[in-house]
């Protein structure tokens, strides 16, 4: 294409901008045919998406030429910001001066300012232009307070929208309301006229805090009025079918005979998976996974089917869900509960004691689950703590299923499936939402027994279309860039590990045997091979899944709380289930394959997308409640481990996962400098080192619900008192820099 042959023109053969006659010139020379309409009109093109630049003198060529990056920005409280592009190996920091308007989320163009400034500093940047809106309003709290307009302003309830707001009529609104602002003017500007839209509740009302930030992301709790005539019609539609329906799909296979079980955490009510386990008499095991056939009810096109969609996922928020589906569908109609009849796509598959699989049978089917398990029993089952109670028809389905779990795990250890292992933290909150207690959630057999049985099942779906060649979502993973990897190569250098393989030749296991070596303690390191990795994602292109070490895998097994995962179900039945009449829509050319790969790429992205503001929506609630438990406990002194070191500070990551910052400023014994090479903080005159890994005590000196920052000091630092807090020099740059790496603790879904 000749749009691939400009790109490589810029791109392989490395040419300076060009002049629009210099690239004619070129490709004449090369023998690359073109007409001079056609060249013109596609580099017009290519320039209003952002993938060529114009000069004022003229010269086009790609962005990075010019130094400027397309990305996304995030947007910190105190409003400057964060910049990622896949083209660099860096965040850039974008000083709030310098964020021209752009909101948490936007799409931007960015252009670096000291791109090939010394290593140990920060790369920073200005934006140039915002290409797209995250959203096309904002939250904000009402405050009281007048600009020049002569009007109540309002102000970012938490801070992330660097521009004035400019608000014409308040309505009904008082001080302390959470309101949802319709932007009525266009992005690259510093001032927004808005209107609002809707009024969340007021901040002092319990909830609110959670909901705010759910909105700011683009997640509610409203159900249309449209979704919930269609659940009526669907229930409904539903009593009146259910009995023929259950009876057809018996009579295709009949699963009455299996034990089946659920498995999972004691609060979840979205029950999608199930599980039943038989030992044949060749010494081969019988797998069951059967999965809620979501797609039975939600069908495409549908009110509930666009909402899902433009949801792409549930979103779960410590004490609160914010469900894809409504609650009808994803509680009640769709959930496997137990001792109910419910409607599943059954996938059953004989697996050898060596994890191969031997043959598989993908059908409709009803189960009925006898017990609604969860992990802490399976864990005590697995622990011999339960031998004689109500589980005694299934305590021996358990162990078994256990010795296959770990049949599986083993051959996912061979090929080098990456467990990193990081933990997570487990907020406990009371009835208005105030933290109580942090700590470290437990990981058991039986929660890494289910994961086991899942990722072999999404891996079993996505072989089994692959080979019929067919536009289908597969759920990918790059390999990690080779740069970013060479960098942590130098960090290990400096540690009591080993990392001796050549990039170039790098495979999952290579990784997978350092993570082994890693121990917990120095789980800083394994945060940042972490980082290391590429996002994985949905694609109708297979690439593989590099962190599982697979060739081939999907997201199948989890239709009520991802919209992917009912998209692969709606597939399978028209690939697989219901073949004869897809083959026959194939043979009178009735499916355009090219079309429906458009299709399915287009839900890959929008989902990608959901998912990945989905993960920040979860993790600025953490941080916030996190941030709100520690305003309870300052001037206490606790014990941590330092998990991430940069010229500003480091931070330190207490034993109930709680993180907060070290900052350089408060670093009084001596003058600290930042090593790049040894990824430390180290004084010039005594020579003392901060590294990362290194444990050490320290107090907390201030925290912040509305910032989401924690600040801490050494313990030993004689400047602080008990009694309270004693003004100290801090640079606003050094301040600043609060939170540049909150989110690299957090482990990527698979």
């Amino acid at each position: 294409m000749l749009r691939d042959e400009i790109i490589n023109l810029f791109k392989v053969d490395e040419y300076g901008p060009l002049l629009i006659d210099e690239i004619k010139d070129i490709f004449r020379k090369k023998n690359i045919e073109f007409d001079d309409d056609t060249l013109g009109d596609l580099i017009r093109e290519m320039m209003e998406d952002y993938t060529l630049y114009h000069s004022k003198k003229n010269r086009i060529g790609l962005l990075s030429q010019f130094n400027l990056y397309k990305g996304y920005i995030k947007i910190k409280k105190k409003g400057y910001g964060f910049f990622q592009s896949s083209e660099l190996d860096s965040e850039v920091y974008i000083p709030k001066d310098a964020t021209n308007g752009s909101f948490d989320g936007d799409y931007c163009l960015v252009s670096i300012t000291n791109m090939n400034s010394d290593s140990s500093l920060r790369v920073e940047g200005v934006v140039s232009k915002i290409l797209k809106r995250n959203n096309d309003y904002l939250i904000g709290i009402v405050r009281k307070s007048y600009n020049d307009f002569g009007k109540n302003t309002l102000y970012r309830i938490e801070n992330d929208y660097n521009v004035d707001v400019v608000i014409l009529d308040y309505k009904t609104c008082v001080i302390g309301d959470v309101v949802r602002i319709k932007i009525k003017n266009g992005a690259n500007t510093s001032v927004i006229f808005g209107e609002i839209e809707e009024v969340i509740g007021n901040i002092n009302t319990p909830g609110v805090d959670i909901l705010s930030i759910a909105y700011k992301y683009g997640f509610s709790d409203i159900v249309s009025d449209e979704v919930n005539n269609e659940v009526e019609e669907i229930t409904k539609w539903y009593n009146d079918i259910k009995d023929s329906e259950i009876k057809r799909r018996n009579n295709i296979k009949d699963l009455s005979d299996r034990r089946i079980i659920t498995i999972d955490g004691d609060d979840a009510k979205d029950l999608d998976d199930a599980i039943s386990i038989k030992k044949l008499s060749n010494g081969n095991y019988l797998l069951g996974v059967y999965i809620a056939d979501v797609s039975f009810f939600v069908k495409e096109g549908s009110f509930i089917d666009k909402s899902a969609y433009e949801k792409g996922t549930s979103v779960y928020l410590i004490n609160k869900v914010l469900p894809m589906l409504p609650f009808k569908l994803c509680n009640d109609l769709c959930s496997l509960n137990e001792h109910e009849e419910k409607l599943v796509l059954a996938l059953e598959m004989e697996i050898d004691k060596d994890a191969k699989l031997i043959s598989y049978e993908l059908t409709e089917g009803v189960i009925k689950s006898r017990h609604r398990m969860t992990y802490n029993v399976v864990n005590q089952i697995i622990e011999g703590k339960i031998v004689d109670s109500i589980y005694d028809d299934i305590i021996d389905d358990i162990k078994l299923m256990h010795e296959l779990s770990h049949i599986i795990r083993f051959d996912k250890d061979r090929r080098g499936s990456l467990e990193f292992n990081i933990p997570e933290a487990k907020i406990e909150v009371d009835d208005n939402g105030k933290p109580l207690e942090i700590k470290k959630r437990e990981r058991g057999e039986g929660e890494k027994l289910i994961e086991d049985f899942m990722v072999y099942t999404n891996e079993v779906v996505a072989s089994s279309v692959y080979h019929l060649e067919l536009p289908f979502i597969y759920r990918v993973h790059d390999e990690p860039d080779s740069f970013k990897l060479n960098k942590f190569k130098k960090v290990i250098a400096n540690t009591a590990f080993r990392f001796n393989h050549k990039i170039k030749t790098l495979n999952p296991k290579d990784l997978q045997k350092l993570l082994n070596e890693i121990n917990e303690s120095d789980y800083g390191l394994s945060t940042m091979l972490l980082r290391m990795m590429a996002k994985a994602e949905y694609n109708t292109l297979n690439i593989g899944h590099f962190g599982l070490g697979s060739s081939c895998y999907t997201h199948y097994t989890s239709p009520i709380r991802r919209y992917p995962d009912l998209m692969v179900h709606r597939l399978l039945k028209k690939y697989i289930i219901n073949s004869e009449s897809f083959y026959t829509a194939i043979a009178n050319n009735e499916f355009e394959e090219d079309k429906y790969n458009a299709y399915l790429s287009d839900i890959a992205l929008k989902c990608s997308e959901q998912e990945r503001k989905a993960n920040d929506c979860e993790y600025d609630v953490i941080d916030m409640k996190m941030a709100e438990y520690m305003e309870d406990h300052l001037f206490e002194d606790f014990e941590g481990t330092i998990s991430s070191v940069a010229g500003f500070g480091f931070f330190v990551r207490l034993d109930n996962l709680v993180e907060g910052l070290v900052s350089v400023s408060d670093l009084h014994d001596d003058y600290y400098e930042y090593n790049d090479e040894h990824l430390c903080l180290e004084g010039i005159s005594k020579h003392k080192r901060y590294r990362l890994g290194d444990r050490i005590k320290v107090k907390c000196i201030s925290a912040s619900r509305e910032t989401k920052e924690i600040d801490f000091i050494l313990s030993s630092d004689k400047m602080y008192s008990n009694k309270g807090r004693v003004s100290v020099k801090r640079s606003s740059s050094q301040k600043a820099k609060q939170g540049l790496n909150k989110r690299v603790t957090r482990s990527k879904k698979r």
